[in-house]
């Protein structure tokens, strides 16, 4: 800073003077700065319109060319946030430095996921609780060492033999449903762009073999869910 002034005056003004000018020459000391960059999807490379981008309290949404501009940002380390429906959340720590600082983000769309349910029954027909459901994405069975990690689901019926497992992306499903006394059931099953009802009555197991003594016919309870005929013949009985 260049000062010029007459040796000759009033050294009281000349201090003023000198003051001010400092006061005005350092200014304010906080620095801020700008973050800028451009959304777009993952998959496509495309722009993406409507995300709300922010850092702290300051946000922007982009518009259809994907542009995003947030001001007054404090210099430092700062957590760059955007979200939009539909897509996972980013979430990223940056440099914010005096000035423009350009950072673009990709966003991952969420993969729409559906439900699997249903009601399974006993061979009596009565609802069946406390049966095992599992559900395996067809192809997904282990095959060498390329594939280490298997995307199963499993649920119980409930005591009206009611199941759900939801989570289920668009796709062919193995099925299978095991009890004990009850035959194990195994199907594909489709889950397509909607919610997906399969219903299923199971059927009995080998429930009973034994000896009796003496020839003919027994009814006897084999199971919490039917009266089942025995036949004898010769002292051995059995049942399904």
């Amino acid at each position: 800073m260049f000062l010029a002034y007459r040796s000759i005056g009033n050294p009281t003004r000349i201090t003023v003077i000198i003051c001010l000018l400092f006061i005005i020459g350092c200014g304010d000391d906080s620095e801020e700065a700008v973050i800028t960059g451009v959304v777009s999807d993952s998959q496509t490379n495309t722009p993406l319109a409507g995300v709300i981008v922010y850092v702290g309290e300051s946000t922007s949404t982009t518009g259809n060319d994907g542009k995003y501009t947030i001001e007054n940002v404090t210099t430092g380390q700062v957590t760059l946030e955007g979200e939009r429906e539909g897509y996972t959340p980013f979430n990223s720590t940056v440099d914010a430095r005096q000035g423009t600082n350009h950072y673009d983000i990709t966003m991952v769309k969420l993969t729409q996921t559906y439900i699997l349910s249903g009601n399974i029954t006993g061979p009596n027909g009565l609802p069946a609780s406390d049966v095992s459901v599992q559900t395996m994405r067809q192809g997904e069975e282990l095959e060498g060492e390329e594939n280490t990690e298997v995307d199963v689901k499993t649920d119980t019926t409930d005591r009206d033999g009611n199941y759900q497992i939801s989570h289920l992306p668009p796709g062919e499903y193995i099925l299978t449903v095991a009890k004990e006394e009850l035959k194990q059931y195994s199907a594909t099953v489709l889950v397509g762009n909607r919610d997906k009802e399969f219903n299923i009555a199971m059927e009995w197991d080998n429930v009973l073999e034994g000896n009796i003594t003496e020839d003919r016919i027994l009814r006897a309870e084999v199971s919490p869910y039917i009266v089942s005929s025995v036949h004898v013949i010769d002292g051995v009985c059995s049942a399904r």
